[in-house]
């Protein structure tokens, strides 16, 4: 098969899991969670080796994540809770850096990739999904450094703290750096100053909120970042330390 072909299947079938999660099941259908779910753990496997595999096309790797997303929110319904922790967080002795590693070694070394080797919407879809897995799984993830040792907290909040006009491509990054920020309030004990400076820049991520919509698949694409923001000020474990002093 020729390669550009192989390519574009990749991506309009990603295009479609992604539609059929988020749209056609979740709003025209308006099934249960519980029979999405049931082809949930197939996706995520699928996904991540879509991402691992996919060495030449960043628009592959996007798509990737933004199916791996919503079938990573499915978790708590799925039918097999633990076959699904099983593709996410496969056992230690399982595992290798090369041919097998975790996935959260797998998005945050991807995350690390210079600006020439990586797109922003990727680094941005990185920050998210490992946003995620804290959030569904804050025990699982506890063992990773990057969580606990302060890496993921540097580098989503150096990215929030870059200058980005609403409409800029690295609006993507900002939406993932707050995702990214939501896990570890779910997963992680943060100190109170920390908390606050979560708070700021929440808030004026709020900001870049257009009053004007017309509805169009464009248009809420551009809501990603004060719907992100809201996300991060909704977190009910922390909310309350952020009015106590230090």
């Amino acid at each position: 098969m020729i390669p550009c072909f192989q390519e574009k299947l990749r991506e309009e079938l990603l295009r479609f899991i992604e539609w059929l999660l988020c749209e056609e099941y979740a709003e025209a259908r308006e099934l249960p969670e519980e029979q999405i779910a049931e082809y949930a753990t197939e996706i995520v496997s699928l996904c991540i080796a879509v991402f691992r595999k996919e060495a030449e096309s960043s628009k592959v790797r996007e798509l990737s994540c933004e199916a791996l997303i919503p079938a990573i929110d499915l978790w708590p319904f799925a039918p097999d809770g633990y076959a699904m922790r099983n593709a996410l967080f496969p056992p230690k002795h399982e595992r290798d850096m090369k041919t097998n590693p975790s996935i959260v070694q797998v998005f945050w070394d991807h995350l690390c990739l210079g600006a020439s080797k990586s797109t922003d919407t990727v680094r941005g879809h990185c920050m998210r999904v490992l946003g995620e897995l804290a959030h569904h799984f804050p025990v699982e993830v506890s063992t990773e450094h990057i969580y606990e040792m302060g890496p993921l907290y540097d580098r989503c909040v150096n990215t929030l703290n870059a200058p980005v006009k609403a409409g800029n491509p690295k609006t993507w990054l900002l939406s993932g750096a707050l995702v990214g920020i939501g896990g570890l309030l779910q997963a992680c004990e943060l100190k109170p100053a920390h908390l606050r400076e979560i708070w700021g820049q929440a808030v004026k991520c709020l900001s870049m909120m257009e009053e004007q919509s017309d509805g169009t698949v464009k248009e809420r694409k551009r809501f990603t970042v004060p719907h992100a923001a809201l996300r991060a000020l909704r977190s009910e474990e922390h909310t309350s330390e952020l009015q106590s002093p230090i």
